[in-house]
This record gives structure tokens, C-alpha cells and sequence, in this order.
């Protein structure tokens, strides 16, 4: 142990007034045992003539971490000396109770204790994440790297939720899995993934990032390829649309600064800097049709600010260059990675297995669950991370609140559809001008299903030349022929608006009770990868802060 003892002969002890500090503290006393750490912080405050606090005489008994903020990183009052004088700690079992004292000795003989502390609340330190998705990933491995014991469930075979692949056979009968889901990450602004995939070792490689626009029935009318834009016969004027575009490029990061923008529309904004109408259906409302937190609406009616800030953070606006990459091999890697990583931790891992139940306890957390033999199983845990999306937390609660019912349940949502598969129809007519990434160019009600892309996996994520060609749609405005359909997937995601604004502006109102924290990209703008990732660590740091914290009474005299 770091820690110094205090001098033997030391016999004129006080009694003093204590207080938890930060891990700031000028010092400390630790101690490990196992996995979980034992710690108390000191503060000295020099008068009188300080002395080091002494380390525990003998190991607490195995538990959770002992921290001294409390879940909103608020310091907790109530414990550690003041007044300079050393002592020392040890925890040890109340005389009359079953609860764990932390306790203080002396060297007048007096000895202080905190407590008692809940039954159980002293042993109890796994967390379970319920999930296997980004939220639940990202949950999970912030838990392990803070020393939390973490079960980690999800009712698929596989984790990764949206992040999956499917397998597309090569001329040769060799197989190749490609991902139809989550395509890529900016390395600039993705910092949570960027950093997992950095710790999982994982290779990346540039996106190819050609663009091409046309027309519904599939008339090509621009692309940009190669750092340049080439247009087609039907734009009636390049030059103003090049214009309208450097204008917008210039200025519409403005709408994420202040409050102007909040409530204003693409429309709107299109009208705010003189953008001509060729410029609109070509580019922005093709472009905006794209991304898929959007509404089912005509794309001028999408908030200027969502759209705006899911380009911002894929790099197709703002003032540094996208650093867009995938996995080498697919990012569907990445989680398998995860689970080699996350079991070789000590995490534990129960794929297959469906959360039928969760009844919150004052002590603890049940787990009721069946996994893929229909056998139920039970599991007891300190806290729960529920990493699903909103509306699917609410049936899992075996006694959900009146706030969680209305709040979680006012979450928005779209049905979306993926379909894999070959036919080049969805690309447009002209072979030349198809990018990795190709939009619709909306003419009058068309396309009728919004969002809409098309992504061509080939140049996208720079699959081997034998692979044959290949494409991932996402709402498919043009129906694929069904013998060019190699796989479709349906899936949910949230959508930007006000109302899942205003539902989220209630979630600390449930967020923490009841020993249940919530994370999903439903929680974290622009509703991405990263922010799903982002939304599970957020949760599972502040389960942790509240894991570690002391529920102390005021400092009572015991029997020495």
C-alpha cells in the first residue's frame, strides 16, 4: 500500500469533523483487494502539524469501490478529518446490525463510524447492462474499466444491433460478409468509437466518398467524383448551383450557434441565404433525404439545426476535412472484437437470452430472463443500464412510474427498411456518374418514401475486386427486382424533431431512480453510432459514481 503510517507512539488523539473529498485530495489512503478497491481521502489541513493517515490495519471485506462524489460529481459531505489529525480506517460489522461501518479510530481511544450502511449495499457490485447495441457496448465497457463486475444481455445471438453484415458469395464460392447497418465513422468527430476501435487494435482504411444525384426515374443531373463536380444535360445552370452551394457551405454552421435557428426549417433557411430553386431539389433536399433521423416529410420541412448537425458530425459540413473511415474488413468487426475484449475482462456475457423482467428492489435489482432453451434464469444485480430503445424500457419494468410510462413512451420513432441486393436501378441510368454515395432527386410527390439512400458497398468500404457489385438502400423508392434481393433488414430509430426534444429535456426526472439508468441514441444528438456509444458511457459513469457512493448517518460514538 502507497500509504504512510502515522508514528506508533502517537497517543493524544481528538475527535474531529469529517468530510468525503474528491480523488483530488492532497492525500489518500488505499487498499486493494481483488478487483475492487478500498479508499479513503484526507484532507490535511496543517493545524495542527499534520500527520499521514494511516492504511487500514486489516482488508475490507471484498465490495464495490468507495468513491467521494455522488452521482452528479457533487463532493459527499460527512466524513474524513479536517483538522490534520491522522487515524485510522478500517470497516468493520456493527455489533447489534448485519450492515458494514465505516469506521475511525483515535488515539484518545474514541473511535467514529458512518452508518450503519444499507444490508448489502457494501457487496453488491455487479451492473448489468441490458442491450447489446452501441449504447450497451459502450455501457458496458466503461463498467469493466472502472472495476464494476458487468452482465451484459441481449436477446439476439450477436451483439451489435444496428451495426451488422450479411453474406454476399464471390464468383469464385468464396463468401464475403458486408455490412448493411453502420457503414462508417469520422475519426474526427467520432471520438468515443475512434478511441474503441483504437483499443480493440483494429485496422481502418478511407471511405471512398463519391456523391451522385438523379432523378427518380433515373436521370443522372450531377456528381462529384474525384474532387470534382461534373453535371448533367438536364441542370439548367452549373454555375449558380456552384455558387448556392459555396454560399451554403459557408454559412450554415451558423444555425448551431444560440437560439436563432432553433425552430426554423430548411426551407426557411434555403430562403434565408437566397438559394435558387435548382440548388434546393438538386442538392440540399436530395442530400437531406438521405439521412435517416429525419422525418417522413418533404425534407424542406426537416429543422435546419438536426439536419445540420447530423452532416456536421459526418463531416459534410464545417470547416475541417472529413476524415470518414470503416473497418478494414467491415465495421461489423468492431463488435466482434468487442466481445472477444469484453470476456476476456471478466465481463459476462449472455447473448440469446431475453430480459422478461426487472423488479427494482431497495437493495438490489432481479433480472428475470429466458434464454434461447427457454430456460429462465434469474440474475441479482446493484443497478441496471437499460441500452434498448425508449419504448421498448417501459415493458421490461415490473412496476414501471407514471414518468417513466409518459416520458419514455413520448420518444418518436420510424420504421426503417434495409434491402441488400444487386440491381443498379436504385443508382440511376449512367454507370459513370454512380458514387459510394446516391441520392433522389425529389420531383413533385416523388420519391414517396423518405428517407432514402443508396449506398454502393464496393467503392463505399472498398471491398476485393472479385466481390461483385453491390448495394445497401435504405427505404427503397424503386423496388429491387426480387432476384437481385440478397437480404433485407427492418429496424427503428429515432427521430429529430421537437418531441424527442422535449422528452429528453424530462429524462432526469427518471434518470438514476430506482436504481435504473436509461442510454440509447434516442438520448444524444444527432442520433448516430457515436451518440449511442456516448449515451451507454454517460450512464454507466454515472452508475458508477453512485455505486461508489456512501449513504453515511452523522458520525455516532461507538464502543471502543
Amino acid at each position: 500500500m502507497g500509504a504512510v503510517s502515522a508514528p506508533e507512539t502517537s497517543n493524544q488523539w481528538q475527535s474531529t469533523s469529517w468530510k468525503l473529498m474528491s480523488a483530488t485530495s492532497p492525500s489518500s489512503t488505499d487498499h486493494v483487494a481483488g478487483r475492487n478497491s478500498y479508499r479513503l481521502l484526507c484532507e490535511e489541513s496543517h493545524s495542527p502539524p499534520a500527520t499521514t493517515a494511516r492504511a487500514p490495519s486489516s482488508p475490507p471485506p471484498p465490495g464495490r469501490r468507495h468513491h467521494a462524489r455522488d452521482d452528479r460529481g457533487v463532493p459527499y459531505q460527512d466524513a474524513v478529518p479536517a483538522s490534520g489529525v491522522a487515524a485510522r480506517f478500517s470497516v468493520r460489522k456493527d455489533a447489534v446490525t448485519p450492515a458494514l461501518l465505516l469506521q475511525c479510530s483515535f488515539p484518545d481511544g474514541e473511535v467514529f463510524a458512518s452508518g450503519p450502511m444499507e444490508q448489502g449495499e457494501g457487496t453488491m457490485t455487479t451492473v448489468a447492462v441490458v442491450g447489446g447495441g452501441a449504447a450497451g457496448i459502450g455501457a458496458a465497457r466503461t463498467l469493466l474499466q472502472e472495476g464494476m463486475d458487468v452482465l451484459l444481455l441481449e436477446a439476439a445471438p450477436r451483439l451489435g444491433g444496428n451495426c451488422r453484415a450479411d453474406e454476399v458469395r464471390a464468383g469464385d464460392g468464396r463468401t464475403y460478409r458486408v455490412d448493411i447497418g453502420v457503414s462508417d465513422f469520422n475519426r474526427t468527430t467520432f471520438r468515443q468509437f475512434s478511441g474503441l476501435v483504437d483499443e480493440l487494435g483494429l485496422e481502418t482504411r478511407p471511405i471512398g466518398t463519391d456523391t451522385s444525384f438523379a432523378s427518380a426515374d433515373g436521370h443522372s443531373l450531377c456528381s462529384f467524383r474525384g474532387g470534382r463536380w461534373s453535371f448533367g444535360a438536364e441542370l439548367a445552370d452549373p454555375e449558380v448551383f456552384l455558387r448556392d452551394l459555396g454560399r451554403f457551405q459557408s454559412r450554415v454552421e451558423e444555425v448551431l450557434a444560440g437560439e436563432d435557428f432553433a425552430d426554423w426549417t430548411v426551407g426557411r433557411y434555403a430562403d434565408h441565404i437566397g438559394a435558387s430553386p435548382e440548388f434546393r431539389d438538386v442538392y440540399l433536399y436530395a442530400r437531406a433525404m438521405g439521412c435517416f433521423p429525419m422525418p417522413d416529410c418533404h425534407p424542406r420541412d426537416y429543422r435546419i439545426r438536426d439536419l445540420v448537425a447530423f452532416w456536421k458530425i459526418h463531416g459534410v459540413v464545417g470547416r475541417e476535412p472529413a476524415n470518414r473511415r470503416c473497418v478494414v474488413g467491415g465495421m461489423h468487426r468492431y463488435v466482434e472484437a468487442f466481445r472477444t475484449w469484453f470476456v476476456a475482462r471478466g465481463g459476462e456475457l449472455r447473448c440469446g437470452t431475453r430480459v422478461i423482467g426487472i423488479v427494482r428492489q431497495r437493495h438490489g435489482v432481479e433480472i428475470r430472463a429466458v434464454d434461447a432453451q427457454d430456460r429462465h434464469q434469474r440474475f441479482e444485480v446493484s443497478q441496471v443500464i437499460l441500452a434498448n430503445n425508449a419504448h421498448e424500457a417501459v415493458p421490461l419494468l415490473e412496476a414501471p412510474t407514471g414518468p417513466e410510462r409518459r416520458i419514455l413512451g413520448s420518444f418518436p420513432y420510424q420504421r426503417a427498411r434495409l434491402v441488400l441486393h444487386r440491381d443498379p436501378r436504385l443508382l440511376g441510368r449512367d454507370e459513370g456518374a454512380r458514387g459510394a454515395f446516391n441520392y433522389v432527386v425529389p420531383a413533385g410527390e416523388l420519391p414517396r418514401v423518405r428517407p432514402t439512400i443508396t449506398f454502393f458497398a464496393n467503392r463505399l468500404a472498398g471491398l476485393p475486386q472479385d466481390v461483385p457489385e453491390v448495394f445497401v438502400t435504405m427505404n427503397p423508392h424503386l423496388e429491387p427486382r426480387p432476384e437481385c434481393i440478397l437480404a433485407q433488414r427492418f429496424f427503428l430509430h429515432p427521430v429529430a424533431g421537437a418531441a424527442n426534444d422535449a422528452a429528453a429535456a424530462q429524462m432526469e426526472q427518471i434518470q438514476g431512480r430506482n436504481r435504473t439508468w436509461y442510454a440509447g441514441s434516442y438520448l444524444v444528438k444527432p442520433f448516430v453510432h457515436e451518440s449511442a456509444l456516448m449515451s451507454g458511457i454517460l450512464a454507466a459513469e454515472r452508475a458508477v459514481r453512485r455505486e461508489r457512493v456512501r449513504r453515511v448517518r452523522p458520525a455516532r460514538e461507538l464502543a471502543a
